[in-house]
């Protein structure tokens, strides 16, 4: 019944999760040690991260986005705050994220509050944006309706330039606080790994998931 495969043959369950047996007290180093070791083991996409947040009356939207920092306590991405995902996030800090990386057949379900930062991490992160990104992220409006699509690629190849372009004023920089986050791996005899960290005053709970 054991294979190396997992159920759509696309990855394997041969990557260690020794932490399952001997969860530790936290759970934001093993994140870092997962996202390092999918770089290492060439996933594609490694910080591709589905962010889904809703509006006050509860009707959510899905979106993937990228990871630009994390740090001991909290998940950080950037996107325009007058973007539906930016005004949902600040009308409704309750939001979900997940890492799902095929090849190593693992993934990462985080629940927790949202929060946009203060300008000055917003202005760090646009200048380390690479700076073919500058131009569009200028001349675009995100989410709104778009009428004139060769006009909008004319505004934005007219941005161009060798030096870093001004930072909108909408993009901002969002924090995810996490209050659980749970690491699942792929394991044999459909025995699924779960590990679950529940955010529990000033720690964490840690407990093992039937799968």
């Amino acid at each position: 019944m054991n294979d190396n495969h997992s159920e759509t043959l696309t990855g394997h369950i041969e990557v260690d999760f020794p932490e399952y047996l001997d969860p530790p007290g936290e759970p934001f180093e093993l994140l870092a040690s997962w996202l390092k070791r999918a770089v290492r083991l060439g996933v594609r996409e490694p910080l591709a991260m589905a962010l889904a947040t809703s509006t006050n009356a509860g009707q959510p939207s899905i979106r993937t986005v990228a990871l630009a920092e994390l740090t001991t306590e909290s998940l950080i991405f950037t996107s325009h705050a007058s973007s539906r995902k930016g005004q949902e996030a600040l009308a409704n800090p309750r939001v979900a994220a997940l890492f799902y990386w095929r090849e190593t057949s693992e993934q990462v379900c985080i629940r927790g509050s949202i929060q946009c930062l203060e300008e000055t991490v917003a202005d760090r992160l646009w200048q380390q944006r690479p700076l073919a990104t500058h131009a569009m992220s200028v001349a675009s409006r995100q989410s709104r309706r778009l009428g004139d699509v060769e006009g909008l690629r004319r505004t934005a190849l007219q941005l161009t330039e060798d030096a870093p372009l001004p930072r909108p004023a909408t993009y901002r920089a969002f924090e995810i606080q996490p209050f659980d986050i749970e690491f699942w791996a792929n394991g044999n005899d459909r025995l699924h790994e779960r590990l679950l960290f529940s955010r529990q005053g000033s720690g964490w709970a840690v407990s093992r998931l039937q799968p």
